[in-house]
């Protein structure tokens, strides 16, 4: 099981060592949820009627938990103030904590009548960096726990020899790992989902939580909430029911695998066809910030959905991008129907290349598939060398990535990928023979077409003889998942484009002499700036039997493309 609980903690609302430490175990191990109480230092000091502000505990201070805030049960009184099998149900806030809550409404407020009320202890809001905490809510008060036989303290109240009520976010925490148990064990069973992530399960139930604003006292000076999500009840209260089966019209929908880099972004388009309330949530598994520094989130992702009309809300309601949370949240009460956009954008990734996400969906309606722009890799971000190279070539169709949106820019190019890239990138028209050119080239490889394409154009040629045999293939053979060279890319780029041949007196490169195989090619495309050399003994090196990496290969073929012959 991936699921912890920490019902433990300290008053410092600060980012610690053990906040830190947790957000970098949970960045090493992203299927991991870890549960922790907020803390039990809420206080009326200012005594106006309303709970202060900024009481939470370390390390539910840091990013990745899921921080757990208390509201009140719903527990009938029996009796008076901790009567006999009743707790503190009859108690209100002012007899537990005469110091604490001197005012109205929480003074003469019971602990446990109003289930969209907090417990006046729960500690609130926000971190010291302005993050949004807690993140969820559960009953705290009045809960019935396990009563050792080793001691005489009976919590709340003792209700029989083996149980005793008890109280704190350090009762509502386990609830919550309970249900986030629950949540993974349905993404597992029911979605087919083999290993959800920590993200994946805090959006469920952050998304499907019971937002309770404005809570148990109404609007006005002494009102308990805002909106969510807000520093009291974070999320809002915990609601499976909602969250894993929705009612009516309601759908659960969810995406999880995508990743992005700077400046990268994907849409999902979700179009509203039922009444239901839209609700969307993004989430993250942070890398871990550092203690002493003002601002904690590293990879900042931004969620915005575009309405059908046109309008642009932002996660969180922080135009133009939260930069604090790594959960962000858009609330659509009445939404129209029509096609809605749903937008997640890399707005810093600085660790890590590119930072996984999941977004997930309760409304009504449904979600087509991810669309996310050319170009727009996970693992290419905006300052990589050949970002613009392969954006340019992927917006033209010539390339594309692997699963979970990757490019592999630093693998090496096979010659049947660069068959392909050939044939797309210097439009040469694919072709489908009814017989196999190469022996090793089926009509069902992936790269036929474009292989038998450029060999009919005469733009590649098979392998040698001694390669055939060494692949164990019939002459002729193409070898198409052997690595294709640098030389071999300088002639197959010049057979395509026909460039008229240069062939200075002395050689550009000195590993390739003029009796050299791909000499004229290598520099013709040198004098065109197709392709370079790096400096070597002295002098300047091609290295052509080096195999070429996808993401140089990009930029050769990108220059070729815009050299005209």
């Amino acid at each position: 099981m991936r699921v912890h609980n920490n019902s433990w903690g300290s008053s410092s609302a600060a980012y610690t060592g053990n906040a830190r430490d947790l957000d970098l175990f949970m960045w090493n191990h992203k299927d991991m949820i870890i549960v922790v109480a907020a803390g039990n230092d809420g206080k009326d000091a200012n005594n106006d009627g309303v709970v202060d502000a900024g009481s939470i505990g370390e390390p539910a201070t840091a990013k990745n938990d899921f921080s757990v805030a208390a509201t009140e049960n719903d527990r009938p009184a029996n009796g008076g103030c901790a009567a006999p099998q009743s707790g503190y149900a009859n108690c209100n806030w002012g007899e537990l904590f005469s110091t604490s809550f001197t005012t109205n409404p929480i003074k003469d407020d019971k602990t446990s009548d109003n289930i969209n009320g907090m417990a006046a202890f729960s500690s609130r809001g926000p971190d010291l960096d302005g993050r949004i905490d807690p993140n969820i809510s559960a009953p705290g008060t009045n809960i019935i726990s396990a009563q050792s036989s080793r001691t005489s303290n009976t919590g709340w109240g003792a209700f029989n020899q083996y149980y005793q009520f008890q109280g704190g976010t350090s009762m509502a925490a386990p609830g919550v790992t309970g249900l986030a148990a629950l949540v993974r064990e349905f993404y597992i069973t029911r979605r087919g989902v083999t290993n959800p992530s920590a993200a994946l399960v805090q959006a469920t139930m952050l998304n499907g939580a019971t937002d309770m604003a404005p809570g148990q006292y109404g609007t006005g000076p002494t009102q308990e909430m805002p909106a969510r999500p807000n520093n009291v009840e974070g999320w809002g209260r915990t609601n499976l029911s909602y969250a894993l089966n929705p009612t009516g019209s309601t759908t659960l929908d969810f995406r999880e695998g995508s990743q992005l880099a700077t400046g990268q972004q994907l849409t999902i388009p979700y179009t509203i066809t039922g009444s239901a309330p839209l609700h969307i949530t993004l989430a993250w598994t942070d890398y871990p910030g550092s203690t002493s520094a003002a601002v904690q989130l590293v990879n900042n992702l931004d969620l915005s959905v575009t309405a059908s009309d046109g309008t642009v809300l932002w996660g969180n309601g922080v135009t133009n991008g939260d930069s604090r949370n790594p959960f962000e949240t858009v609330d659509i009460a009445s939404p129209p129907t029509g096609v809605y956009t749903v937008t997640v954008r890399g707005s810093n990734v600085a660790q890590g290349g590119s930072q996984p996400f999941v977004v997930v969906m309760h409304g009504g309606g449904s979600s087509g598939p991810v669309v996310i722009p050319c170009g727009s890799f996970s693992d290419v971000p905006t300052d990589n060398i050949f970002y613009s190279d392969i954006r340019f070539l992927a917006c033209r169709g010539v390339i594309s990535g692997f699963a979970g949106n990757t490019f592999q820019p630093n693998s090496n190019t096979t010659r049947g990928q660069f068959a392909k890239i050939a044939t797309l990138g210097f439009g040469i028209s694919p072709a489908t023979p009814v017989t196999p050119t190469f022996n090793d080239v089926a009509a069902n490889n992936v790269f036929y077409q474009y292989i038998e394409a450029a060999a009919a154009a005469n733009v590649i040629r098979g392998a040698s003889s001694a390669i055939c045999d060494e692949l164990g293939a019939a002459t002729p053979c193409f070898a198409p998942n052997r690595n294709i060279s640098r030389v071999q890319v300088a002639v197959i780029v010049q057979r395509a484009r026909n460039y008229a041949v240069a062939t200075p007196a002395t050689p550009t490169f000195s590993d390739v002499p003029s009796s050299y195989f791909g000499y004229a090619e290598v520099e013709t495309l040198a004098a065109r700036g197709i392709i370079g050399g790096g400096p070597c003994g002295g002098g300047l090196c091609f290295r052509p039997n080096d195999s070429i990496r996808r993401g140089e290969l990009s930029k050769v073929v990108r220059r070729a493309v815009e050299s005209q012959p």
